[in-house]
């Protein structure tokens, strides 16, 4: 018997596969991008089951057709565009979510975690998204495998996609924050950043000598992440990967590679010498100001949930991210596996309450307890290791948790006090680290 129930889960989704976010000579002799099927599925699904008096409106069906040389990628898809295949993976997530979220009449017992109505309830859901089509169109994927046509009460229900202009966005690193730009400036020129930049030149020029050839017409990679989401692009759209480049590689050396250099940056007392200028720093000051309001917002929710007690708080919040918000997330909870997130991978944060509490009805936090899970691989924060607790779930399924106390002084530290006075011009490495000393 299950001896805790889930109050509540936050799912952070990388988008599903989407074209390059750049030309280059890269993808020249690839093949050519389709994107026809996708334009159809979602321009079909917001103009139909839409009643009007003179009955449903029918969409004209039209494809997408670029004159010849005036796009950068060969097809009818534009850059960073969340494709039919894309569409599809994120589609089939949504479906998994539902198996283990939503108490589906036709499933066979159910079971802790399915907590969402049958039948959808928008009142049940937050959905968040960053302002750009292929992670809107991710979000809406999701949503149509999590809640298919004959899991709505009305033909045209709608939920809402919430989103701020680019400006205000706090889902990823914020580019507007001069003092983490100043530290990204910093930590690129450690002996350790450079060391590994190094290694990508030498990866790439041997891939000019097996070969037998000069790579003239491409630029060697500016990072390792953007070579790993290249070749990723490519290879899950079955197109050509130029230079020798495959799978194996991908999921090997690029994975492992792109990590490591996003770890140098969020998790940067690890690769620091002694002598260098930020080793003095804080190890949390990165991650606080590129995660902080993630973290934030994580925290805020979850209190919101342990003070909820006639239950109209959503239950299910999901944010349609990239791989730069996954990253830093997991590594301000030094959860990161040290391996670029793939294109639709996910981060759950699970709000588990006790059932065996003599007070198990109030809202006190001592009756909470979190979860995480990346991917299907559950995680904990290395300082709940020693305080963790473990639960028996259904089908006596053991699961992992941090008390909800521990999660919330683990997190403290992470949380800026006023984000716009840290990122702020004034601000120097020292100034922002003295507010928490």
């Amino acid at each position: 018997m299950s001896e805790v129930d889930l109050a509540s889960v936050q799912i952070f989704t990388r988008h599903g596969y989407r074209t390059p976010l750049s030309g280059s000579p890269f993808y020249s002799h690839s093949g050519t991008w389709s994107c026809s099927s996708v334009q159809h599925l979602m321009f079909t699904r917001l103009h139909t089951d839409q009643s009007s008096p003179e009955g449903e409106v029918q969409p004209l069906k039209v494809d997408k057709k670029y004159i010849p040389g005036a796009q950068v990628l060969p097809g009818n898809c534009y850059l960073g565009q969340l494709t039919p295949q894309g569409f599809l993976q994120m589609r089939e997530l949504g479906r998994q979510l539902r198996k283990r979220y939503v108490a589906d009449k036709s499933s066979s017992g159910l079971t802790n975690t399915q907590i969402l109505s049958d039948v959808l309830s928008s009142s049940e859901l937050y959905v968040r998204s960053t302002d750009t089509p292929r992670t809107f169109d991710t979000a809406q994927a999701i949503l149509d495998g999590l809640y298919p046509k004959e899991k709505r009460s009305k033909e045209n229900e709608s939920i809402e996609i919430h989103t701020v202009e680019a400006k205000s966005e706090f889902l990823y690193p914020r580019s507007s924050c001069e003092l983490l730009n100043k530290l990204w400036k910093d930590l690129r020129q450690t002996q350790a950043f450079r060391a590994h930049s190094q290694e990508l030149a030498l990866f790439w020029n041997g891939l000019q000598t097996a070969q037998s050839t000069k790579l003239t017409s491409e630029k060697p990679p500016s990072s390792w992440g953007s070579l790993h989401n290249k070749v990723e692009a490519l290879y899950h759209h079955q197109l050509k990967i130029p230079y020798g480049l495959n799978k194996e590689m991908l999921e090997g050396v690029l994975a492992e590679q792109s990590g490591k250099e996003i770890d140098i940056i969020w998790n940067h007392s690890k690769y620091v010498s002694g002598e260098e200028s930020l080793s003095r720093i804080d190890p949390n000051l990165p991650v606080r100001l590129g995660a902080g309001l993630i973290v934030k917002e994580i925290a805020q929710n979850i209190q919101n949930k342990v003070e909820d007690k006639e239950n109209k708080k959503p239950k299910f919040l999901l944010y349609s991210v990239h791989d730069s918000s996954l990253s830093v997330l997991l590594s301000a909870f030094r959860i990161f596996d040290v391996r670029h997130p793939p294109m639709g991978s996910h981060f759950a944060v699970e709000l588990y309450k006790s059932k065996s509490s003599p007070s198990a009805s109030s809202g006190n936090s001592d009756n909470y307890f979190v979860r995480m899970v990346y991917d299907g691989v559950e995680l904990t924060m290395p300082g709940c290791s020693e305080l963790k607790k473990v639960f028996v779930a259904d089908s006596n399924n053991r699961i992992e948790t941090c008390p909800l106390s521990v999660f919330q002084s683990l997190s403290r530290p992470l949380i800026p006090h006023d984000i716009h006075q840290e990122c702020s011009a004034g601000s120097t490495v020292r100034s922002a680290r003295s507010a928490y000393l």
